[in-house]
């Protein structure tokens, strides 16, 4: 089972019984796709590492605060190692223990309509960089959704 960024940002966040506010950012590490921790809606930061349970909302074992160390990868720019562009960062989905990336949704816009959409698979991500992501020239593992001119 894999848990989509978009579903879960909102979601309430509970430690102990305790509502600590909803679910607004996922950090991300680093090119492997491991997952820093949470971020709240006051940019409290929860270690992923105490996750017990993810359905309507995101329950803790424990509330261990840190540093927040990761990027959010939403709207990042998506390009081949060789410079073509692929688009925006428009979903991310994890492990159904939200500690990994395994795949990235990545949507792109001509004439300012979304009219592609690409699931990437995160073995293709070579380099998470400070404004975008970089992936390697072999996509022929993605796949490629068009999109009608109104779709966003």
């Amino acid at each position: 089972m894999e848990i989509s960024l978009r579903e879960i940002i909102g979601l309430e966040i509970h430690v102990n019984q305790e509502n600590c506010g909803f679910l607004r950012v996922v950090l991300i590490k680093d090119a492997n796709g491991k997952v820093a921790g949470i971020l709240n809606d006051n940019k409290k930061f929860f270690s992923v590492e105490n996750i017990a349970l993810i359905q309507r909302s995101v329950i803790l074992s424990s509330c261990e605060l840190g540093t927040s160390e990761g990027k959010n990868w939403l709207g990042l720019k998506v390009e081949t190692r060789s410079g073509k562009r692929k688009g925006k960062v428009s979903n991310v989905f994890f492990d159904e223990n939200l500690t990994q990336v395994k795949k990235i949704e990545v949507k792109k816009k001509i004439l300012g309509f979304f009219n592609k959409k690409i699931i990437l698979p995160s073995n293709l991500i070579f380099e998470v960089q400070k404004n975008k992501i970089i992936i390697i020239d072999d996509t022929q593992k993605a796949v490629e959704i068009k999109l009608a001119p109104s779709g966003a």
